[in-house]
């Protein structure tokens, strides 16, 4: 009898404690969105980003319409100068590392799952030498897999290509072309 009690009260507890959880994440969103949105370049309509964003250079960030990005997502550049674009229909999930060096094109509706890093600068084998920025554009409909890299010697992802999770990106993927592993190769085509 005891035991029966127990379970429905910490299931009473637990679900308390989601809703809580829930109430306290969307406060958090909204208080990062009043916080961050003005200072990004350009924002389209229906844009959310979540808790524990970080950006350099917000002035140089423009996204589109009906874009989602996730929570402790990161846009960084090593130059003032550099610019990142995120088109319309775009979701980037949580812990996404993009660093915008080179200069980034997200196409629109693309997806980026979740932990990818998208590199676009090299400081060679010298650590404290200057950075060389490398632009990179993702096309339209693009899928890319959980914790993917993408390197500085990839300049372009095809439009409708897919990235299999844990890939590392190494040289440009074409339209249509499914690729997988470390480093990347083409596994086949969509239809």
């Amino acid at each position: 009898m005891v035991n029966r009690f127990v379970c429905k009260r910490g299931g009473i507890l637990y679900a308390i404690q989601l809703v809580f959880k829930a109430i306290i994440r969307r406060i958090s969103n909204t208080i990062s969105n009043v916080i961050v949105l003005p200072a990004i370049g350009r924002i389209g309509q229906n844009v959310n980003i979540c808790r524990g964003f970080y950006c350099t250079y917000p002035g140089n960030i423009f996204i589109g319409n009906n874009v989602r990005i996730g929570l402790y997502c990161e846009f960084s550049s090593e130059f003032p100068h550099s610019k990142i674009v995120v088109e319309d229909g775009v979701s980037i999930v949580d812990n996404v590392k993009i660093d915008y060096t080179g200069g980034v094109v997200v196409g629109c509706d693309s997806h980026i799952a979740v932990n990818t890093k998208i590199i676009t600068h090299s400081h060679g084998y010298e650590y404290k030498s200057e950075p060389e920025g490398y632009p990179l554009s993702i096309g339209s409909n693009v899928f890319v897999g959980q914790d993917v890299t993408i390197l500085p010697q990839c300049s372009k992802i095809g439009n409708n290509a897919v990235i299999g999770a844990n890939s590392v990106v190494t040289k440009d993927v074409p339209d249509n072309a499914i690729v997988a592993g470390n480093p990347a190769r083409i596994i086949k085509y969509r239809q």
